[in-house]
């Protein structure tokens, strides 16, 4: 089927990584709707995409949606993300991450179609114990709040009957497509430098920092391609927060002297990172598809016209 002949559902398209999803999947000539359960954000979306108001904690929200539109895709962006925000309200994150998902399916089981559904999942899931470079296929053993409800959304999708396709990433930078709604740890860096203040970063905690335009146009290959199963699209270079605010500086021309790296053992704002959990990408490079390393990825975003939110 060609793109224009797919109706495509985007769940969480109000967040950083849900606007460049939606973004990319209108410049690929899908059939775009998507829905969040805030009007105030799906106001800020281009009035040409279609928009429905959708709290994923309502089963029958998400089963009148799925029934009226009928989507041959269902991206599933929406959650609760990071270690901090998980820790601090562990109720919702297991209703948003993990028992949404299981509705979610439930409710793609009861269309006449059974749609791709396409989940939008974490580097968190592993344990960051084993030296990092982690495949598809490893053992998933997350201490995290975070990692754990992520990783029960990602069972629930494992064991259905619909077809999946599992996304896992890490450290997503770059700009907010539509509009700025919180700060990310690009725009903390930038902030820090550009007003001549020092910034702390991790220097034990290592992921493989994914350039957001990469992570979308990774998936739409993998489904032009076909291809089902878990697959990590994430940047080829593991990187420490520290060693990545260093480019950030040097690519931004702003002093990297300022940047003090830091251990996250014994801080109790920081103690919930894992620490190393770069992902492997051998799987997706045989697809055909290689990511930008973190050098190319930010040069690319210092010429970005929309960059003007940093």
């Amino acid at each position: 089927m060609s793109p224009e002949t797919q109706k495509v559902l985007i769940l969480g398209p109000a967040g950083f990584v849900g606007q460049q999803l939606t973004s990319s999947f209108v410049d690929a000539k899908y059939c775009v709707v998507v829905a969040d359960k805030s009007p105030e954000f799906l106001d800020q979306i281009p009035k040409e995409i279609e928009s429905r108001i959708v709290d994923l904690q309502s089963l029958d929200q998400i089963r009148d949606t799925l029934r009226k539109e009928s989507p041959d895709v269902i991206v599933n962006s929406a959650g609760l993300i990071g270690f901090k925000s998980c820790k601090a309200d562990p109720e919702l994150a297991f209703a948003v991450n993990s028992r949404a998902v299981q509705d979610l399916i439930d409710a793609a089981l009861g269309l006449p179609n059974k749609p791709l559904l396409a989940q939008i999942s974490t580097d968190a899931v592993f344990e960051g114990r084993n030296g990092g470079n982690y495949y598809e296929h490893d053992e998933r053993r997350p201490a995290s709040v975070y990692g754990k409800t992520k990783l029960e959304g990602d069972k629930y999708i494992e064991a259905s009957t619909l077809p999946w396709l599992i996304i896992r990433t890490a450290v997503v930078y770059g700009a907010y497509r539509y509009f700025h709604r919180t700060n990310r740890f690009i725009d903390d860096v930038l902030s820090h430098l550009r007003s001549g203040q020092p910034f702390e970063a991790m220097d034990d905690v290592i992921n493989s920092p994914t350039f957001v335009i990469n992570l979308c146009h990774g998936l739409l290959h993998l489904m032009e391609k076909e291809c089902r199963g878990a697959y990590h699209v994430a940047g080829p270079e593991p990187l420490s927060k520290y060693q990545l605010a260093v480019k950030i500086a040097r690519i931004f021309n702003l002093n990297s002297q300022l940047i003090v790296p830091i251990q996250s053992a014994g801080r109790d704002n920081f103690s919930v990172y894992p620490g190393n959990t770069s992902l492997s990408i051998k799987k997706l490079t045989t697809t055909g598809f290689m990511p930008m390393r973190p050098s190319e990825g930010l040069r690319e975003l210092q010429t970005d016209s929309i960059l003007t939110a940093l």
